[in-house]
């Protein structure tokens, strides 16, 4: 097989699925500024949506009241600008320098942000992604959506995630000029504020964008599935401890894809513990990457590390069992060392993969095909938990295409 051709052929499946999981995402983009994101000229029917973008108001420990925010004078004295902290973009607010300092994971706070509407007559809607780790969003005094109950402890917020597409009020389009409030709060994890932008849009479009989006995680989640019967099937009739590992690793990669896609978890049990979602991904992360370094030195024995095979299966496994034993405000706190762990387990096995092609070992031509768009899905994985790009997780899509070219 032309190698060269194989690699050309993974960077253009790559490109395709990435051009899939960002057709939510707008060419063209407008900036919210200083609170007020001007929409009058977008044209909805020709750039179907838009991320909520730029820097909103924001409020450190205080919940405004959503119907005080239309600048009355009974309003002016609560969510005033004296009361203001600045404004923000919508990421994670732990380096926000509050009286001096930075106010780290926990707290509440109010996001609001003006939004001048075009005029159009087709409905538009909100699409609500995840934050950590409560909020409840108003268009004016109207409560558009909770995930979860933001309070000001621990005590009183309860946690949860799920993803949400909530129509904006025929009133509110028809005035063309409203408040976006967000009261969020986080008490139960180590980065508060949002995960990812909202999204603005034509309704009809967001909800068919999201059916694809889950007729596609189902092929994936199905494809996975029956890979796994497969390489089951392998390691009990041949006893081939390789199979064993490639089954393992296509059930962790279903479970992260529940987890992570849009939780797509949530919307199969949306009465689910945030602790233990949260857990459940974290761990499946880690000791996914365990499961895949044995895969590979299975394959590779001779041209893997020892030492660097050693680190990684044991600092995995290590993470794993601290995030059973921890709550999700202890945990999350190791995804800066376990990045750092999955991209050495990444790096070294490029450097097996490579040694064993110029051995020219079948094995190594095999792998090689899927394993470099799965490596490329890995790289956009990282970045995105660090808010570095939009596209979402992609891990599993990468597994489907790596285990594809292994059965």
């Amino acid at each position: 097989m032309n190698i060269f051709l194989a690699l050309q052929s993974c960077l253009f499946l790559f490109l395709v699925l990435l051009l899939h999981t960002s057709s939510l995402y707008s060419q063209k983009t407008y900036f919210a500024n200083k609170g007020v994101l001007d929409l009058s000229k977008w044209q909805p029917r020709k750039q179907v949506t838009l991320d909520l973008q730029g820097d909103w108001e924001f409020f450190w420990q205080h919940y405004c009241h959503p119907h005080k925010a239309l600048g009355s004078q009974k309003a002016s004295s609560i969510c005033s600008k004296e009361m203001r902290n600045g404004f923000r973009p919508t990421t994670y607010w732990n380096d926000f320098v509050y009286q001096g300092k930075e106010v780290g994971s926990y707290g509440y706070a109010t996001f609001r942000l003006q939004i001048h509407l075009p005029k159009v007559t087709a409905p538009l809607g909100i699409k609500f992604l995840t934050t950590n780790s409560a909020f409840c969003a108003y268009a004016n005094k109207h409560l558009l959506y909770c995930s979860g109950k933001p309070g000001t402890s621990k005590a009183s917020t309860r946690a949860h995630n799920q993803i949400a597409f909530v129509e904006i009020p025929t009133e509110i389009q028809e005035k063309n000029n409203f408040f976006l409030t967000i009261h969020m709060a986080n008490f139960h994890h180590s980065r508060g504020g949002f995960n990812e932008k909202f999204i603005i849009g034509d309704l009809a479009y967001l909800q068919k964008a999201e059916k694809r989006n889950l007729v596609t995680s189902t092929f994936i989640i199905g494809g996975l599935f029956f890979m796994s019967l497969y390489h089951f099937g392998l390691f009990f009739s041949l006893k081939n401890v390789t199979a064993l590992y490639l089954a393992l690793y296509c059930i962790q990669a279903i479970i992260f894809q529940l987890c992570t896609n849009d939780t797509y978890l949530t919307q199969l049990f949306a009465s689910y513990s945030y602790n233990f979602a949260v857990t459940i991904e974290y761990f499946v992360q880690y000791t996914g990457v365990t499961t895949f370094v044995l895969f590979i030195y299975s394959l590779f024995k001779e041209e893997s590390s020892y030492y660097v095979f050693c680190f990684t299966i044991y600092s995995t496994l290590a993470l794993g069992l601290f995030v059973l034993c921890t709550p999700p405000k202890v945990f999350t706190r190791t995804l800066n060392f376990g990045n750092f762990v999955t991209i050495v387990a990444i790096m070294h096995s490029i450097y097996a993969i490579f040694k064993a092609l110029f051995k020219k070992k079948k094995e190594a031509q095999i792998t090689i095909i899927g394993f470099i768009i799965f490596f490329l899905c890995v790289i956009n994985d990282i970045s995105f938990s660090y808010q570095i790009n939009t596209f979402g997780y992609l891990m599993p899509y990468g597994t489907f295409f790596f285990l594809f070219f292994q059965s």
